[in-house]
Parts: C-alpha cells; sequence; structure tokens
C-alpha cells in the first residue's frame, strides 16, 4: 500500500486540478493496479466532509469485471476500519438492475455502472437527469471510438468535474470527454495539415492535465516498450497464479521476442511492488539453453534504460557472482557452480527448451534441492511428467498424478489451439457426472476461449476484456445467414444464464438440457468455420481495430437465399418427425434475409445485430398507410417467436406451421412495396448508428451479389 504522504500528494493535484477552468483531468493508471481505488474514495470522501458542494452525487464507470473486484475492495476497506458502514452510501446500477429513477439515483453518493448500460437507449435519459459533481471513468480506453454510442452517451452527461484512469493518456477521445475541444470541429478539420496541428495541440494539453499514479510513472521511467494485450494477458496471469499459490506451467504461442519481453515486464512490475511495500525482492533463477542467454543480455540492455533488476548472466564464465543480485540468468549445468542450494528462491522459471531428458541428469537434480516459493516451466507441452516432476519439487506427499491433473484444469493457456475443445470435453464429463455448476462454467469458458482464438487465429487480435466479448461474439454472426446467426446468437444466451445461474444453490438443468447444449455448441463451431471472414474483417477495419490489409481469406460459405430457407423449412415442417428447432431458425433466418436484401438493394445498407433488425423493421412497417405494414409485421413476430421459443414451438401442429410459412413467404412482396425514401428520413432521424464505409464491399446471399458502404452498429 502506498504511504499516507503519497496518498495525500495525489488527492491535493486532484484538487488542483478541479480548481482549473477545465475541471478534472486524467490518472495514468495500471489496470490492475488497486490502490488508486482508495484514493478515489478517499477524496470523494474528503469532499463530502467538507461541504464544498449542494451535491456530491459522484458517477463511476467501468467494466462488469471491474466492478466485482471493485465492490470487494470497497468492503475490504470497510472491514479494515478505513471506512465506516455510513461514509458513503453507494448504488450500482448495471446489468439487469430494476427500473430506476433519476430521483433515486441522486440519492447516493456514489453510483457505480457500466459503460454498456449508459449506452442503452431506455437508461441514458435516467443518467443525464442527474447534475453529477463529478464523472469518473475507469478504463477509459472503453471511449477511444469517438464515433461509438458509448462515447456519444458518456459525453452527454452534465457533470462539474470528469476523470479518467486509463492506461494511455495519449488518448484524443479524452480530450472531447473532459470538454477541452469539440469532436465536430476534430472530425471536420479541413486538411491533413490541420489535423496534424491539432492532433499535437490535444496531445500537449492532454499532458497538462495528466497525473502519473506513483507507481505508473515508476514503471514508465524503467521501461520504454510498450506490451501488447497479449503480453498483457500473459503477465497479469503470471501473478494471478502466483497470488494463488497453485501448481503452474505456461503454454504460450507468442513469438521469442514477446515471451521475453512479457517475462521482463513482469519481474520489474514485481520489482516495483517490493519497493511499494517496503520489502526486498525475491531472487528469480530464469534457467535457459546456452544459446539464447547472449540473445536475453542484448535485449535486457536495449530495453532498459538503467539497471533497474541486478542482473548477472552466468554463462561460460568461471567468476561466481555475489549474492547481492535479484536476477540470475545461467543454464542448468552451469547453475550449481555459482550459488549454494541454501539461498531461498523467489521464483525458478524454465524458459524454452525442453526437460524431458534433464530428470535423470546429475545437475537437474540439485536444481530440484532448490528452496523455492513459485516454480514456472514455459513450454509447449503442458501436460508432460518432466514439468509435473519439476513443479511439485521434492514433496513426495504430492503425487504427478495429481499435479498433472492441477496443470490440466487450473492454467491459463493463453495460446493454446483448441483449448476451447478440452474444455467442452471437460463439460460433457461434468454432465454424465450431472454436475450442472461445473458443466455451465466449462461451457462458458469454451465460448470464451473460442472467441478469443477465432479472433487472433483470423486477425491476429487478443480479446482482454470480458466487456468486448459478447459484442465480438456477434460479429461473428456477420459473416453467416440468418438462421446459423440466430442459433449461435440463442446459444450465447442460454450459456451466459447458466454460467450467471449457477452461482445459486437452486439452480438445475437436466442431462437432456445439457447434452442439447453440447450439440449445439457443436453445429456452431462447424457454422462458424466456415464464416464470410471478409466482412467481418471489413467492419473490423472500419471500427479500426484491424489495420486495412488485403483479404487474406477466400470466403466458401455462401449465405442461402430467402426462398431456399423457405423451402428448406417447409421439407422440416412436413418429414417424421418434424425437425420443429431447426424449422423455427430456418424461418427466423428466411425474415432476417429478406430485410437485409430489402436495404442492401435500396440503400446499400448492411444489418449488423439484432437491434438493428428490430429498429429498421419497425421503420419499413411505420412506412406503410394501408394494410401491407399489417401483414409484414404479422409475419415479422411469426419469426420473432420461432427464434425466441424454437423449443416451445415443438407443440405446434402442421396447419400452424404451414399458417406461418405462407406468412413469411409474403414478406418479401410486403417489404418491396415500402417507401424508401421515408424509410430514409426516419432512419436519419432514429437513434440507430450506421457506420459508413470507406469504400464499397459485396456480400452474396444465393446467387445474388449486393454492394454495400453502409453497416449498422
Amino acid at each position: 500500500m502506498s504511504s499516507d504522504s503519497d496518498m495525500k500528494n495525489v488527492m491535493q493535484d486532484l484538487k488542483k486540478l478541479e480548481n482549473r477552468k477545465d475541471s478534472g483531468g486524467i490518472i495514468t493508471v495500471p489496470t490492475s493496479d488497486s490502490e488508486i481505488d482508495q484514493v478515489i474514495i478517499s477524496y470523494i470522501l474528503e469532499q463530502k466532509e467538507q461541504g464544498t458542494s449542494e451535491n456530491n452525487i459522484n458517477l463511476i464507470v467501468g467494466t462488469p469485471k471491474w466492478i466485482k473486484s471493485w465492490n470487494l475492495k470497497f468492503n475490504g476497506f470497510i472491514r479494515a476500519g478505513i471506512l465506516k458502514d455510513d461514509d458513503l452510501l453507494i448504488s450500482y446500477f448495471y446489468n439487469r438492475t430494476k427500473s430506476r429513477s433519476s430521483n433515486e439515483l441522486a440519492k447516493n453518493d456514489i453510483v457505480i455502472t457500466t459503460y454498456d448500460t449508459l449506452k442503452t437507449k431506455s437508461n441514458l435519459p435516467i443518467f443525464k437527469a442527474v447534475d453529477w459533481e463529478r464523472i469518473i471513468l475507469y478504463e477509459a480506453n472503453k471511449i477511444s471510438d469517438i464515433n461509438t454510442l458509448r462515447f456519444g452517451a458518456i459525453c452527454e452527461l452534465k457533470s462539474k468535474y470528469r476523470w479518467c484512469l486509463t492506461e494511455n493518456f495519449k488518448q484524443h477521445s479524452l480530450a472531447f470527454f473532459l470538454k477541452m475541444y469539440d469532436v465536430d470541429s476534430f472530425k471536420n478539420t479541413k486538411s491533413l495539415e490541420e489535423h496534424k496541428l491539432l492532433v499535437k495541440d490535444i496531445e500537449k494539453d492532454l499532458e497538462q492535465v495528466n497525473l502519473y499514479w506513483s507507481s505508473t510513472e515508476l514503471k514508465m521511467k524503467r521501461i520504454n516498450f510498450v506490451l501488447k494485450p497479449r503480453q498483457k494477458e500473459f503477465t497479469n496471469s503470471l501473478a494471478q497464479c502466483e497470488a494463488e499459490s497453485t501448481y503452474r506451467t505456461t503454454a504460450y504461442g507468442m513469438n521469442e521476442d514477446e515471451i521475453r519481453k512479457s517475462i521482463i515486464a513482469f519481474l520489474l512490475d514485481q520489482d516495483e511492488k517490493s519497493e511499494r511495500s517496503s520489502r526486498a525482492m525475491g531472487k528469480t533463477l530464469l534457467v535457459m539453453s546456452p544459446d539464447v542467454i547472449k540473445p536475453w543480455k542484448e535485449l535486457l540492455e536495449s530495453l532498459l534504460k538503467e539497471d533497474y533488476l541486478a542482473i548477472n548472466y552466468y554463462g561460460n564464465e568461471t567468476k561466481k557472482s555475489n549474492n547481492s543480485h535479484v536476477v540470475v540468468i545461467t543454464t542448468y549445468d552451469r547453475f550449481e557452480k555459482s550459488y549454494k542450494k541454501y539461498i531461498q528462491w523467489e521464483r525458478i522459471i524454465f524458459y524454452g527448451f525442453s526437460l524431458a531428458n534433464a530428470k535423470c541428469n546429475q545437475h537437474y537434480q540439485k536444481l530440484l534441492q532448490l528452496s523455492v516459493m513459485h516454480r514456472w516451466c514455459l513450454t509447449e507441452e503442458n501436460t508432460h511428467r518432466f514439468s509435473a516432476h519439476f513443479l511439485k519439487g521434492n514433496n513426495d506427499k504430492i503425487g504427478e498424478d495429481v499435479v498433472v491433473n492441477n496443470i490440466e484444469q487450473k492454467l491459463h493457456l493463453l495460446s493454446t489451439t483448441k483449448y476451447y475443445f478440452t474444455l467442452m470435453t471437460s463439460a460433457i464429463k461434468a454432465s454424465k457426472a450431472n454436475d450442472c455448476c461445473q458443466f455451465s462454467n466449462d461451457m462458458w469458458e469454451s465460448i470464451v476461449s473460442y472467441t478469443k482464438e477465432f479472433f487472433y487465429k483470423n486477425f491476429e487480435i487478443w480479446l482482454k476484456e470480458d466487456e468486448s466479448l459478447e459484442e465480438m461474439y456477434e460479429m461473428m454472426c456477420l459473416g453467416l445467414d440468418g438462421s446459423a446467426a440466430a442459433l449461435i446468437i440463442r446459444l450465447w444466451v442460454d450459456v451466459n444464464w447458466n454460467h450467471t445461474a449457477c452461482k445459486h444453490d437452486s439452480f438445475f438443468i437436466t442431462r437432456d438440457e445439457m447434452d442439447d447444449i453440447v450439440d449445439r455448441w457443436k453445429k456452431s463451431i462447424d457454422l462458424t468455420e466456415n464464416a464470410h471472414i471478409d466482412l467481418i474483417r471489413n467492419v473490423l477495419i472500419e471500427k479500426k481495430l484491424l489495420q486495412d490489409l488485403l483479404p487474406t481469406y477466400t470466403p466458401s460459405y455462401i449465405i442461402y437465399d430467402f426462398d431456399v430457407l423457405l423451402t428448406k423449412a417447409k421439407k422440416m415442417s412436413e418429414q417424421d418427425p418434424p425437425d420443429i428447432v431447426i424449422f423455427s431458425y430456418l424461418i427466423w433466418g428466411a425474415a432476417v434475409v429478406c430485410l437485409r436484401k430489402f436495404f442492401l438493394d435500396r440503400l446499400k445498407l448492411e444489418i449488423s445485430g439484432q437491434n438493428a433488425q428490430e429498429i429498421l423493421m419497425e421503420i419499413v412497417v411505420d412506412s406503410f398507410t394501408d394494410d401491407t405494414g399489417g401483414r409484414l409485421l404479422r409475419a415479422w413476430t411469426f419469426a420473432k417467436l420461432c427464434r425466441k421459443k424454437a423449443y416451445a414451438m415443438s407443440h405446434s401442429n402442421l396447419l400452424l406451421r404451414n399458417y406461418i410459412l405462407e406468412s413469411v413467404k409474403s414478406m418479401e412482396e410486403c417489404i418491396n412495396k415500402a417507401d424508401i425514401e421515408k424509410i430514409w428520413k426516419q432512419l436519419e432521424a432514429s437513434d440507430l448508428q450506421i457506420l459508413k464505409l470507406s469504400k464499397n464491399y459485396f456480400v452474396t446471399i444465393g446467387k445474388d451479389k449486393f454492394l454495400y458502404n453502409k453497416v449498422t452498429c
């Protein structure tokens, strides 16, 4: 924990920036740093006690994952006596929170919510009606894109002070949130030269209102490279596993340079934490093959501005190093000549070579006698017996089978291909054992793992934040036809609900339901593997999540046409026994394809997401002045019923199914009679966000190709 003087200094800096014309500013802080929370809470409490404002209502915005950890920390402050129960009145408004009024929110000292809660159409007016004392954004990189609903919603709120907590203060969108610059002026710069000058001014002004949290400042001085998201995930995993004191090995798929930088950053972080807690950093031993010690030394010298880590490279030289070094880099066959076994090591990291034949080696046996807190083995194979032997050390009470089992179940496999399949296999085992909770958790982790792997494999995008997973999962559906997308989205809803509900004692799902979820997940994987990758790529490029590169994948999957989907649906309905679930998804797919073709053909607009589908269909229906709109709405309602209640439809008879088929079949005729000019006017006046693309793309539906230059978001 930082000293009281450090906290007081930061609080003084906060007060100074709030007294400026541009009230508020930025705090550059690592995402994983929890000490800043105490500073924020203490500052809010101090302002409340001083009575500097009539309404001390603070809005704090973060991710769902952050809210959970923040709640635990806040309760910890109360248990530790740092806060009293009645010091601050806090309310949480997110997820499925029941509807509230602005008056209810205004009764609190702090309101906690998420970015996605704010951007929801029904919630935003409630937050806009409150005059906030200050708005504090945790992980402010969430508003980096000024073209998103999330950014727009945040900027609409009224507040006296605005604060952003982020790892990167040179984020241009923060200048607009802090009301330092006008976003429209930024978008409408007349020339590239004018744009560059404006960007330079923005970055200069952002630096003026930026505060470094002490740990961040120390870290930035020590290191002169920036970790990629995948590397941050890796270093966070190392820290988390050490905190949990579990047996561990790590399977990695980054290149050599990336993995070395990650380890260096991890060791620097551990050193910085030890300084802040006024304790000595434990000694770290890196054991590697002789041919990579020189590259390690060169890399360290180029990356570290000074010798912040006391490192000794022990290779072929005969001179023994002294015990003052906190990091020793050597080979296993040289180690016994330089250090005695009585040294207490904080961690030993075996890196970049196999120990498979070293188990019988005399030098390796001596390494096993070392006293060490944490044992790491970085390898591409995480279940070898030699890994288990190394990790368990000399503890004969723990068998290798137990350690291997721990490795398989508890590791964060950051890059192992098809790890989702391992999790799905584990879920199947849990299903056979009627373990509902284990099944639900494994299935959820399998979907999360597959989503991450899909975007890394196809686009080299590594997803870190849980909050972005749902958005990216939905984006996978852009490359699928309507029925396939409906199947995949429905699976997400079911698995996510089970994962959330399994925390309650009353949770139960049947064996048949578990088997059905597994079957649907297998189908979903097969469908997604054949997705229209280029369509997803185009949207990623426009959202600035991917560089504009030429497609490297030629799609083999052609989206079925409206008539084909209805023909297949009719076949599913009339076969004996009928497949009602597939029938239902095909009906929904046909309805979506009909809507997509209409907007692609008339407005060159591609539709992404069910929310956009609902809004657009409502606009189309409203454009009619006769009963055609009613017929179209009835068909759409039937299709939605099929999507939402596919399993309940099993009780439907053939007569009802035929009626649904005929109703949906009439959609194409009805929608083509719509007034496109009236639709466009209503579309411009709606809240639907439309992303304008820089060039034309095309999508194939049946035998037809449609150009589009706009996508709904």
